[in-house]
């Protein structure tokens, strides 16, 4: 299945920032920003796709930080044998609640254990897309 270029491989042969990972304007980071005036762009999660056909393009998006402890808590073994790498920095989708230039990325140990930690939204990590059912 084809894969944007920002996520070829196994999610995360690049590292990206926060805008190009979510697909929006970097307009967002900027402080004449106003909410709710995001201009979207097929980057990062908003790019990727893994049927043939593309139809799930616009489907992935970042998980959110309740989401991504959670896949750490039940799916640690699996993660383990696909490619994710612990000692990185994966983007969450949560904003940091008073710091808007900052969101939050979920840190993975090298004994699989986990923290989140508020990273400027202009550093590069690794994005790892998630969709609805």
């Amino acid at each position: 299945a084809k894969k944007d270029a920002y996520l070829a491989g196994s999610f995360g042969a690049e590292k990206i920032n926060f805008v190009i990972a979510n697909g929006i304007s970097d307009k967002y980071l900027s402080s004449s920003w106003t909410p709710g005036t995001n201009i979207i762009f097929t980057t990062g999660c908003n790019a990727y796709y893994e049927k043939e056909n593309a139809s799930d393009k616009n489907s992935w998006r970042l998980p959110t930080k309740l989401e991504a402890e959670s896949i750490m808590r039940l799916a640690a073994e699996e993660l383990k044998k696909s490619g994710i790498k612990y000692g990185s920095y994966y983007w969450t989708a949560d904003d940091h609640p008073v710091n808007f230039k900052n969101a939050y990325c979920l840190f993975i140990n090298s004994d699989w254990s986990y923290k989140m930690e508020a990273k400027a939204k202009t550093s590069s990590y690794i994005a790892r897309c998630v969709r609805e059912k």
